[in-house]
């Protein structure tokens, strides 16, 4: 959430549709890693990230400013990549976007 829509006064979503998104984005993450030692995006390993995280070409841009002007080291870089296909995922969005990598934390915008 920006910071102008949390001062605007506007209600947020209810915590209802909040349930209803986080139910289906787990189902999602259970679908994915059907037959794999895992079972949500947050046990992924770099073989895993590398499959069900492809970020399209904007989203690498951000994420490689990101590492450069924040100083961010491989971990880091993993755990953005978990947050950020989580963040698709209670979008419904299959892929992920420059938009949802934008949305991951404290990253720098492209120029």
């Amino acid at each position: 959430m920006e910071y102008r829509e949390l001062r605007s006064g506007v209600e947020g979503e209810s915590s209802t549709s909040v349930r209803e998104r986080v139910v289906a984005a787990r189902k999602t993450q259970t679908e994915r890693f059907k037959g794999l030692k895992i079972s949500s995006n947050a046990h992924m390993g770099t073989r895993h990230l590398k499959k069900f995280c492809p970020l399209d070409a904007d989203g690498e841009s951000i994420m490689e400013m990101a590492m450069q002007e924040l100083s961010l080291e491989a971990r880091a870089h993993h755990k953005i990549r978990r947050v950020v296909r989580t963040i698709a995922d209670l979008e419904s969005s299959e892929r992920i976007t420059a938009a949802h990598v934008a949305r991951s934390g404290p990253v720098p915008q492209p120029r």
